[in-house]
């Protein structure tokens, strides 16, 4: 395996509406569909249809749900040996709600998904990648699988989410000593480091271990902050936007392949933009493109 990620395995079952309704009132549902989710999973989707040897690292119910999670990783060619299957417990289920401007709102119910034990961990398996990336998870877990693929020479990544950031920077100060590249929107990076400026909050996150700063701007783009002071910067593309669920996971999914596959930090954020243009014209969290839809994207701008 090049990329290895470690987090939730969601079935999420999505509804598209015109606007989202008050309390007490009703809204006609435009349309329903269901698939796979979970930020961690979605990302080794998305860097298997772009090429890259992936693997995951999870836990599901074992009911129907579980089975089809488990059946479209396998289609979509992600290794899924290390995923725990738990009785008596349902699959995590995500219910998300998209409105026309393409505007998500997320209910999670986790069940099963956060059965994954530090001792479940298998230290050979994660040392055989490249690049472990670790989404809002257990913690004593995120922690554990980091220290075994940072002490294998396994690169670390970690995109804690609205949940994790909440804990704040001491808060998670034992897993970020062992990232190498850290992802937030413009948000958790304010929320995180409790300062207004992108470019100090980043800065502030570093502090606490990582390398590389990639902070995610939606419309307006992405911009990387390096521990020698370098800046990178990249506008969005601009495309009709649909559905941003899992925009940020097909950013994160084209962000590591583009590492993975030996290209510059430069590079690697145009080309994560890329994928996740792709991804928000499309409905559904697990849309995004392969990589020859990508570059020929690319070769058209």
């Amino acid at each position: 395996m090049k990329l290895v990620t470690l987090g939730h395995l969601l079935m999420d079952i999505s509804i598209y509406v015109k606007s989202y309704p008050k309390p007490d009132e009703a809204c006609v549902v435009g349309e329903f569909r269901y698939g796979g989710g979970g930020s961690a999973s979605n990302v080794a989707v998305v860097a298997s249809r772009l090429g890259i040897p992936t693997g995951f690292i999870g836990s599901i119910g074992f009911d129907d749900f579980g089975r089809i999670l488990l059946e479209r990783l396998l289609k979509e060619g992600v290794d899924i040996t290390h995923v725990k299957v738990v009785v008596g417990e349902q699959s995590g289920t995500s219910f998300v709600v998209v409105d026309e401007r393409g505007r998500v709102m997320i209910f999670e119910y986790l069940g099963a998904s956060e059965s994954i034990d530090p001792s479940d961990l298998d230290p050979a398996y994660l040392r055989r990648a490249e690049f472990l990336h670790i989404t809002s998870f257990r913690f004593d877990v995120s922690v554990s699988a980091a220290k075994l693929a940072k002490e294998g020479g396994v690169k670390v990544s970690f995109d804690p989410g609205r949940v994790e950031v909440s804990k704040g920077l001491k808060g998670l100060s034992p897993l970020l000593k062992y990232c190498d590249v850290v992802m937030l929107n413009e948000l958790e990076v304010r929320k995180l480091s409790g300062v207004d400026d992108l470019l100090k909050g980043a800065g502030k996150v570093m502090n606490y271990g990582p390398d590389t700063i990639v902070v995610k701007r939606g419309g307006k783009g992405a911009m990387i902050l390096t521990r020698d002071g370098k800046i990178y910067s990249c506008k969005a593309f601009k495309v009709k936007v649909v559905d941003t669920t899992g925009a940020g996971d097909s950013f994160a999914g084209g962000f590591l392949s583009s590492l993975i596959r030996g290209e510059g930090l430069d590079e690697a954020l145009r080309f994560a933009n890329a994928v996740a243009a792709l991804k928000v014209t499309r409905r559904g969290a697990r849309s995004s493109p392969t990589r020859s839809e990508v570059e020929r994207f690319l070769s058209e701008r």
